[in-house]
């Protein structure tokens, strides 16, 4: 059996507000950080539509837990249902979180999306109103 390898398949920048504090949940904050828009670019390009959230959790212990749930429209007006989840402990300044995203998507053009197996990297801050994620597909 031979080991997986990554290629990656898009780059997004997604804007986001601030977070809103929701409270604690098993001993971890919970916040609220609403995903305002921005742009999807790759093996196809698309919007990220404005309404979508990361439910972040964060421990006093640096366990960072990402629960973001959002939706895309493509180009040719596709519209596909992305939620990406992942959890690290106290990261290394500058090194990304990793996640495991899954996309829903109608059958069409884009639906080849519902049948791998991705990993995401994000990588930015809230404090610059904007983050990065790279989406691979393991092969």
């Amino acid at each position: 059996m031979s080991e997986p390898t990554l290629e990656r398949f898009a780059r997004a920048t997604v804007h986001i507000s601030l977070p809103e504090p929701i409270g604690t949940v098993d001993g971890m904050m919970l916040v609220r950080i609403p995903l305002t828009g921005g742009r999807f670019e790759g093996e196809f390009n698309a919007e990220i539509m404005p309404g979508g959230a990361d439910w972040l959790r964060q421990g006093a212990d640096g366990r960072t837990i990402v629960d973001a749930r959002y939706a895309l429209k493509t180009d040719d007006g596709t519209v596909i249902q992305v939620l990406n989840k992942g959890s690290s402990k106290a990261l290394v300044a500058g090194a990304p979180m990793w996640a495991h995203p899954s996309f829903t998507a109608p059958e069409g053009p884009h639906d080849w999306l519902n049948h791998g197996a991705y990993v995401s990297a994000i990588s930015g801050s809230v404090d610059a109103g904007s983050i990065v994620v790279e989406y691979f597909r393991v092969i």
